[in-house]
């Protein structure tokens, strides 16, 4: 009897030391729950924290956007988003006055100045100069991804030219291009903003657009009068405006255009302005170049506020 008792009592003692170690299906489902609540609680809290987070980044950008200070340094690759500056397309004539693309070569100062703000220029180059001094210059031009364009041959007055002169004028520099570039350029420019009947027949038989520019006699042509000091205040930012083309040159020997352009185009990214060529002055704006007037000078290309294009 008493082995009987004893067993009995062993018996009971391990079932409930069993029940102590192993709890019931109901108990882990109770311990489950409360573990997945507190993993779905820190998840959540962890969510809002980075959804708020993000949302305080992107109010922040937004706010750094109006301001003007925030474009001056955005991004280099600017052009994707060119609605968000000013533009300007500035043009140089009568080169290429130099054979090499060396550091005394005022073409070449000129991209090497731009390059350093992410701008580009078109070149209104004459067919007596390529002739000249060839196209080692133009093609470093062309490799940094700046414009080429006409602006006759031999400089001239277009305004009394026979047909045949006028072909000789524009055609002429084309064929030079093709010859030597494999291109042919869109825009062209007379020399002194010539005008004349042929010279508008011979473009509109060519398809070209004929560029001028609201800020014209700079004097930094070779043998010009125009200072550092000089075009620096005519390039300053309170005077130059969206959308306008301006025109200067590559052939001041004494290298006034590059010297003022290294001064004047920090003052000018600072203030929110960006330097295109003229093709993408264009583009930029949203202008196909099939809307724009043939047989006039285009001298700006502004979108007004009832949404016209100004050209003049």
């Amino acid at each position: 009897m008493k082995r009987l008792i004893a067993l009995i009592l062993s018996l009971s003692v391990l079932v409930l030391l069993h029940g102590c170690g192993e709890p019931s299906d109901n108990g882990s489902s109770d311990v489950s729950a409360v573990s997945s609540e507190t993993q779905s609680t820190q998840s959540t809290q962890s969510t809002s924290d980075t959804v708020s987070m993000l949302t305080g980044k992107e109010k922040y950008m937004e706010e750094l956007k109006k301001n003007e200070v925030f474009k001056q340094y955005d991004e280099s690759d600017w052009r994707s988003h060119a609605y968000d500056y000013k533009l300007v397309a500035l043009t140089f004539d009568d080169g290429p006055a130099f054979k090499a693309a060396d550091d005394n070569n005022v073409t070449v100062r000129i991209v090497d100045t731009l390059l350093q703000y992410e701008g580009k220029g078109t070149f209104f180059f004459t067919g007596r100069s390529l002739a000249k001094n060839g196209f080692v210059v133009p093609q470093y031009a062309l490799n940094n991804g700046f414009e080429l364009a006409n602006h006759s041959y031999n400089h001239a007055s277009l305004k009394e030219a026979d047909y045949e002169t006028a072909v000789f004028e524009i055609v002429g520099v084309n064929d030079l291009y093709y010859e030597n570039l494999e291109m042919t350029p869109t825009f062209f420019r007379g020399g002194g903003f010539t005008t004349g009947t042929n010279m508008w027949k011979v473009l509109a038989e060519q398809d070209m657009i004929a560029i001028a520019s609201l800020r014209g006699g700079n004097g930094d042509h070779s043998g010009g009068s125009a200072t550092v000091e000089s075009l620096v205040d005519r390039l300053s930012p309170d005077k130059v405006s969206d959308g306008e083309i301006v025109c200067l040159h590559s052939t001041n020997t004494k290298g006034v255009t590059p010297d003022a352009l290294a001064i004047v185009l920090p003052q000018l990214y600072e203030q929110g302005f960006r330097f295109c060529t003229v093709s993408e002055l264009f583009a930029f704006k949203g202008v196909d170049l099939n809307e724009v007037p043939r047989g006039e000078y285009i001298k700006k290309v502004v979108i007004t506020e009832n949404g016209l294009i100004d050209f003049n």
